[in-house]
């Protein structure tokens, strides 16, 4: 019984914490980012854009869509393919998470993951096809203000390829700011 009545003090105490700190950022933002992706075969520009919402001031979750051209084109000779593999693009759709370190108003470093599908063109002898792969990513980055900066590694599990890459990108975020009172 006393570890039900200690269990129940804690429970209430750190839903009382939650909602209190729920107040003090807007729930819901949209981070819009540029940057660049650098996989096996090439480094390339890329876009990326993530709605959100803030669960707690220091937890976020939200969906990200990115559009990155990291694989080499491949070029014709006489009508028939050079190369076989990756070619063109890599589209990714991502349910991503969000832990800021600590509690500071204008400099939020945070750190963060997700997982989804992964849309990768192939070469095949004289046509494409796109690849269905699920996969992961981790990262990190800074939030100072509206300003962003963040660091993504992509994991792409494929047999035959390499398709993992890695991202640095720079961008705004829309809405999320403190609450003013």
């Amino acid at each position: 019984m006393k570890t039900i009545i200690n269990i129940s003090i804690i429970f209430f105490w750190l839903s009382g914490k939650i909602v209190a700190q729920s107040v003090v950022f807007k729930p819901l933002k949209l981070d819009i980012l540029i940057g660049i992706g650098a996989s096996k075969y090439n480094v390339n520009p890329l876009f990326s854009i993530e709605p959100k919402y803030n669960i707690i001031n220091n937890l976020s979750a939200g969906l990200r869509w990115e559009n990155a051209s990291l694989y080499n084109t491949t070029d014709s000779n006489n009508g028939t393919l050079r190369t076989f593999g990756p070619s063109g693009t890599v589209n990714s759709l991502i349910v991503t998470g969000e832990l800021y370190v600590w509690d500071d108003i204008r400099v939020r470093p945070f750190v963060g993951g997700g997982a989804g599908i992964y849309f990768a063109t192939f070469s095949m002898e004289k046509s494409q096809a796109v690849a269905k792969k699920l996969g992961f990513m981790i990262r990190g980055g800074v939030q100072i203000g509206h300003f962003r900066i963040v660091a993504e590694n992509n994991f792409i599990p494929e047999e035959a390829y390499k398709l993992d890459y890695l991202t640095i990108k720079i961008g705004t975020t829309i809405g999320g700011g403190r609450i003013k009172k």
